[in-house]
């Protein structure tokens, strides 16, 4: 604005002083001595150094407006360059902490279940060597019961074995079965999430690179301004040039005519043809003051809608880039409360799994005791067996059969147990290792959100920022 007035100020002041100018030629150009002719050269001398000062006020201050236009541009991406440094900066701090931050988690996760190993394994044991006992002093104490209904019980334990065994098996394979739907289902749902999530992101993704590129558009259609406003700026010039020149060829038609009519008399005839000459110099040059005159003012009607123009541009690009400002700052808010709650949920269903898995193992430990309590009870009736055998006469060759079998199935049935049991425990903990995993990614996949946000955060207060100093410098 303050160019604007300064160019209309020298406008004025050039107008004027070329007024004046040619005021003093007419009054000059009228006289009647000899001397007129070198008053008026004198005169048009005179006006067009008038031109010519003006003309070069007029460039000096394009020149200036060029300059501070590069300066402006060139701030402009020094800033860019400085936001692009900083946020790759900060991309790099936010993974080595992110790192930092897992490989601790790691560490404290190993030490954790070597802890659990430790102690489910020693529990194991002292529980295998309590049982080993107590199967000794059973096995001491049965021999010496009652020897009158061997055969009808040692039957029926060995019917109700079975029967045991083959409904053990039956629930122990309903139940796997609907561990694997049960999980199998889980994992596609974790999977569509997953899926979800992701094509979220992708999506805020391409929102964000359509207003770069429409923001990149406005930036062209500025340059494209500039471009048009330059041209205009040549074609005045040529036009200066052209009016000069033709200036120029009117005087030294003028210098020839008075030469001519120097040389021949003063009479009437060559009185009215000078005056004659004088009026078409006179329309020739008021024609071109007036050309003159409406090229300045088209120039100044250009300018001043090119900075219009430029102003209706940086306004729309603000409101544009505040509005996305806080468009991204509220998706960011949102995206926040939704991870917030997502995680809660997620929490409270997988302390409800632990809790159902914890129940069943419990479950499965006090079925695993009671076939040990029946096992006791079948090792004790076929001791009885062996004992009855033994009074009747079988000989020792029968007892010592008797007590192989005895051992054998005490042996496999206890075999078969601890295989249950350790593949369930296994289970349990392949489990918990797979709950506690997914609570660890969901607690990453939480702080990575949080970071995010607060990296969005601090953009959007430098760009602020940035804006307003770009308003204080434009004001």
């Amino acid at each position: 604005s303050n160019n604007n007035n300064n160019n209309n100020n020298n406008d004025e002041f050039g107008n004027r002083s070329i007024n004046s100018n040619n005021a003093d030629f007419f009054a000059r150009s009228t006289s009647t001595p000899r001397n007129n002719s070198q008053q008026r050269n004198q005169s048009l001398k005179h006006y067009l150094d008038d031109l010519d000062q003006v003309w070069r006020e007029q460039q000096r201050k394009i020149r200036e407006l060029e300059q501070l236009c590069q300066e402006q541009r060139q701030r402009l991406k020094e800033k860019q360059e400085e936001l692009e440094r900083l946020k790759h900066q900060h991309e790099l701090e936010l993974e080595m902490e992110r790192q930092r931050i897992l490989k601790l988690r790691d560490e404290d996760l190993d030490e954790e279940r070597r802890r659990q190993q430790l102690q489910m394994a020693k529990a194991l044991d002292e529980e295998r060597t309590r049982l080993e006992g107590r199967v000794d002093e059973e096995r001491k104490r049965l021999t010496a019961l009652f020897e009158q209904e061997l055969e009808a019980e040692a039957f029926r334990l060995r019917q109700e074995m079975d029967n045991t065994l083959e409904d053990e098996r039956q629930r122990l394979l309903k139940m796997l079965s609907a561990e694997t739907a049960e999980e199998r289902k889980r994992i596609n749902e974790k999977v569509k999430s997953a899926f979800e999530e992701e094509k979220k992101k992708y999506q805020a993704l391409m929102e964000r690179q359509a207003a770069e590129e429409k923001w990149q558009q406005q930036a062209s259609h500025q340059t494209s301004l500039e471009v048009a406003l330059k041209q205009h700026q040549l074609l005045l010039e040529e036009e200066k040039k052209r009016h000069r020149a033709e200036i120029e060829a009117a005087l030294e038609e003028e210098r020839a005519s008075q030469k001519r009519r120097e040389d021949l008399s003063f009479d009437d005839q060559r009185r009215q043809e000078r005056l004659k000459q004088q009026a078409l110099f006179e329309e020739e040059k008021v024609s071109l003051d007036k050309k003159h005159a409406e090229a300045l003012e088209a120039e100044k009607r250009l300018r001043e809608q090119l900075e219009v123009e430029i102003q209706q541009e940086r306004a729309r690009m603000k409101q544009q880039r505040d509005d996305d400002l806080a468009a991204e700052r509220k998706w960011g808010k949102q995206r926040e409360e939704e991870l917030e709650r997502r995680y809660v949920t997620l929490l409270k269903k997988q302390e409800a799994e632990l809790l159902d898995k914890a129940q069943e193992a419990e479950r499965d430990l006090f079925s695993l005791k009671i076939d040990m309590q029946r096992l006791r009870e079948t090792s004790a009736g076929l001791a009885a067996e062996a004992a009855i055998l033994r009074v009747g006469g079988e000989g020792e060759k029968r007892e010592s059969t008797l007590k192989t079998e005895s051992l054998t199935l005490l042996q496999r049935k206890f075999a078969d147990n601890q295989a249950a049991f350790d593949a369930r425990e296994a289970q349990v903990q392949v489990q918990l290792e797979e709950m506690q995993q997914l609570g660890t990614a969901l607690v990453s996949k939480h702080e990575d959100a949080l970071s995010q946000v607060a990296a969005l955060k601090q953009a959007n207060l430098r760009l602020e920022r940035e804006l307003a100093g770009l308003r204080s410098e434009r004001g």
